[in-house]
């Protein structure tokens, strides 16, 4: 999930989920990354490092996992 309200949504779809869905960030910052649609390239760039970031963070934790 990118954003807190998709995960409420998701949520309130299937409650069995509750607990179980995560933010993409969950392990970084736990903040909603933006959808950058429509917007500026530096705000792109902006958001494709949050998602770098958060991608890897989620990688590492994993990787631990196994």
């Amino acid at each position: 999930m990118l954003e807190k309200w998709h995960r409420r949504e998701i949520e309130r779809m299937a409650s069995p989920l509750s607990g179980k869905v995560m933010l993409l960030s969950h392990w970084t910052t736990g903040q909603n990354i933006q959808d950058p649609y429509g917007a500026s390239r530096l705000v792109h760039e902006h958001v494709f490092e949050k998602l770098k970031l958060a991608t890897s963070a989620w990688s590492e934790r994993l990787t631990r996992m196994l």
